[in-house]
């Protein structure tokens, strides 16, 4: 999933989050063959801070409005060779190791606002 772009949906299952995304049925893993996740528990704010996200993201799922932009990088690298064009390649940074959930949450959040802002 690192180099290309997917459309999913996130849904919450018994006791796991599940993340659906538009993929190949040989891809899919079901929910049986998952361990359950270890490690410490949410606490109550990431908790209310992941539903406040969540329901800042519902909607109705529009197709249209995604677009497949991995699959344009890799149109635009085979013209560009077709046409005789040297290819550039570019050095992938790695991501930093992510911070605490309520960070990343509260940064999710205020992304959104953001954009909620610019769109009214």
């Amino acid at each position: 999933m690192r180099n290309k772009y997917y459309a999913g949906a996130l849904r919450a299952v018994d006791d796991y989050l599940f993340l659906f995304t538009l993929r190949d049925a040989k891809e899919v893993i079901l929910s049986d063959e998952l361990t359950k996740p270890t490690g410490a528990a949410p606490t109550q704010k990431e908790l209310a801070m992941a539903k406040q996200l969540v329901e800042m993201l519902q909607g109705e799922f529009n197709p249209a409005e995604y677009k497949d932009e991995y699959r344009e990088r890799v149109r635009e690298f085979i013209e560009k060779k077709a046409k005789g064009h040297a290819p550039r390649l570019r050095a992938v940074k790695a991501k930093p190791k992510t911070a605490a959930l309520d960070s990343v949450l509260a940064k999710s959040i205020e992304s959104l606002r953001r954009k909620e802002k610019r769109a009214a």
